[in-house]
């Protein structure tokens, strides 16, 4: 009994010596030489182990580099690891290593960062479950929600569609868990959760205040693109300086712009908190999540208090509904020009009130008062007090004269080069000004018919004895002198055909 403990004793000695001296070779050793001639003893290098009982002999050699074992996935450096069974004691030496290891994240059902979305850590396509975030803003088909820590990349559009999870008892500020997968839709890094969850977590009330961000900042897109999907505000004199369609319009500084959307709040829809909107219209700030749609950035508005500090434009000139009969005057006509098909006929209208009118809306019209023959101005044209403009039939490109005519009207109404015929001018609600009938006479082409600048009234443009032709040369389109003063005071004399 003694002398096998001895012997045991001996062996257990060698180990410790074998695997120590292991442990420091730094180099290739090719055999390594530690004998042992007991029962139960391993040898590395060339190893013999001998059992009593049923014999049985194993005989292993290992050369060149140590070989390591694990039995799980987990690998250990540095000390020796020795794993014992039975009948079988084996001895394991592993030298240290330096390994360098990548890894690409694709998300999986853990707690994943809005963060690791947004700074595409996570790639697109892989399945996410983001805990603990925040609904900043929800719409019909989905929702934004926000890292309690904010920041730059910390809030992302998250679509449920008509089919998804069910999300109109969310509030804002409501804390949320959500399952789905990351998507680009049309450069919109999104979450995808229309077959996923987003579960209510119980948590209420936790808002988070919007992140103030400078219109320079969003209003160009390489420094945009952090902000995507945050919560943010823009403040500063934000003038409405461009109005694209869509219900959507542009803010600006005169430097930057940003776009306003209409995914959650209509400014359009809103006229009564919205008087008299449109370009030159300002505010003092804009609140909203951070959009992506139709390659640019949008801030979308969520209510009402996110827009704040709302003024109408400054009023240039009333508008042609405002006018009442008698404000404009017709002073002046060419129903017989020398272009073909007298397609370049024109009308003089003067302001008669004391402010600035904007003609665009005015109708024109002809004796028949027939609203589906009738011409009209379409797009803003300011006259001023006391001044002329000068109203062209048909297009530009029908136009012969060296000086462009103030506006357009149309094709409708043509003139009777005869005469018995009259010119209307209207509003949407009423006639503001109509002339007597003139008389056309053969040798009125080229000739207007002007009314005589002492009588610039509405009730005196309707005696014919008021109004006479034209005397001097205005252009000579295609060599044919024209006779009248389009846009100026009436010459005071008269051409007696």
């Amino acid at each position: 009994m003694s002398i096998r403990l001895n012997l045991l004793r001996s062996s257990s000695l060698l180990i410790g010596l074998g695997l120590g001296l292991g442990a420091c070779v730094g180099d290739d050793t090719g055999d390594t030489d530690s004998a042992s001639t007991s029962e139960g003893e391993t040898e590395t290098g060339t190893s013999t182990t001998t059992s009593t009982g049923p014999t049985t002999t194993s005989e292993t050699t290992t050369t060149g580099e140590p070989t390591t074992t694990t039995s799980d996935p987990t690998t250990t450096t540095g000390e020796p690891t020795t794993t014992t069974g039975d009948p079988t004691t084996t001895s394991t030496t592993t030298t240290s290593t330096t390994t360098t290891t990548t890894t690409t994240t694709t998300g999986g059902l853990e707690d994943d960062s809005i963060y690791d979305i947004q700074g595409e850590i996570i790639a697109v396509g892989s399945d996410v479950d983001v805990q603990g975030v925040i609904v900043t803003a929800k719409a019909m088909e989905g929702l934004f929600v926000q890292e309690p820590d904010g920041g730059e990349y910390s809030g992302v559009w998250v679509h449920v569609g008509d089919m998804g999870p069910d999300i109109a008892g969310l509030e804002l500020g409501d804390e949320v868990d959500l399952i789905g997968i990351t998507d680009d839709f049309n450069g919109l890094t999104e979450i995808d959760a229309s077959g996923g969850t987003v579960m209510a977590t119980g948590n209420k009330g936790l808002l988070p205040a919007p992140e103030a961000v400078g219109l320079d900042v969003l209003g160009t897109p390489e420094s945009a693109e952090p902000w995507e999907g945050v919560l943010v505000r823009v403040e500063g004199m934000l003038g409405v300086e461009d109005e694209p369609d869509f219900d959507e319009f542009i803010i600006g500084d005169m430097t930057d712009q940003l776009y306003v959307d209409k995914l959650m709040y209509n400014v359009y829809m809103n006229d009564a908190d919205f008087p008299m909107f449109g370009v030159g219209a300002t505010f003092t700030a804009i609140s909203g999540p951070l959009h992506f749609a139709f390659d640019n950035f949008k801030v979308e508005p969520r209510m009402l208090s996110d827009l704040e500090g709302y003024m109408p434009p400054e009023k240039l000139a009333i508008g042609i509904d405002e006018l009442v009969p008698g404000d404009l005057v017709v002073t002046e006509l060419m129903w017989d020009p020398s272009c073909p098909s007298d397609a370049c006929e024109w009308i003089e209208v003067y302001n008669a009130t004391d402010e600035a009118v904007d003609l665009d809306g005015l109708l024109i019209q002809d004796e028949n008062l027939n609203p589906n023959s009738q011409g009209e101005i379409k797009g803003e044209l300011i006259l001023e007090a006391g001044d002329y403009a000068w109203l062209g039939r048909n297009n530009p490109d029908k136009w012969p004269y060296a000086e462009p005519a103030d506006a357009h009207y149309g094709s409708n109404p043509a003139l009777n080069n005869s005469g018995d015929d009259q010119v209307v001018i209207l509003n949407s609600n009423e006639v503001i000004d109509s002339i007597g009938k003139y008389l056309g006479v053969p040798m009125d082409t080229g000739i207007s018919w002007h009314l005589k600048p002492d009588q610039l009234d509405a009730m005196a443009n309707d005696d014919m004895g008021n109004w006479c032709f034209s005397t001097n040369v205005f252009d000579n389109p295609n060599n044919i002198d024209e006779y009248g003063s389009p846009g100026a005071e009436n010459e005071a004399e008269c051409n007696m055909l």
